[in-house]
């Protein structure tokens, strides 16, 4: 989740919830799509999907 999302002000009802399935990372400097950021975006849906097996 990038800090300028517009839904990062509930990030914190977010992290309340207790599921193995849920992992939120906090990406300083991101909006919302991950502008000029794609590359870091994908490496981190790849590293979790590794995370996963």
């Amino acid at each position: 989740m990038g800090r300028r999302t517009p839904s990062y002000p509930y990030l914190a009802l977010l992290e309340q919830l207790d599921q193995e399935n849920v992992r939120i990372k906090k990406i300083p400097g991101a909006d919302h799509n991950f502008a000029g950021m794609e590359k870091m975006f994908s490496d981190l849906v790849f590293q979790e999907l590794l995370a996963q097996n």
